[in-house]
């Protein structure tokens, strides 16, 4: 995935793919970075939207005291 990326930084179902990967894998801020940039090159799709969301939403989650 990250060469589809290198390849077409702005390929949404790979940056969609690996960022899904990243956020499983309990790397939520990494998958953050991932759909920014494919934000920033692709535009506002819906599905990078909710995927960047909820990768905000589980850094938050980690940070909070328990």
């Amino acid at each position: 995935l990250r060469e589809a990326l290198k390849r077409e930084p702005a390929h949404p179902t790979a940056a969609l793919s690996l960022g899904a990967a990243l956020v499983a894998g309990g790397r939520p801020r990494e998958a953050l970075a991932v759909y920014e940039r494919a934000l920033a090159q692709r535009g506002r799709t819906p599905e990078l939207q909710a995927q960047l969301r909820k990768s905000r939403d589980e850094l938050r989650a980690a940070r909070r005291p328990r």
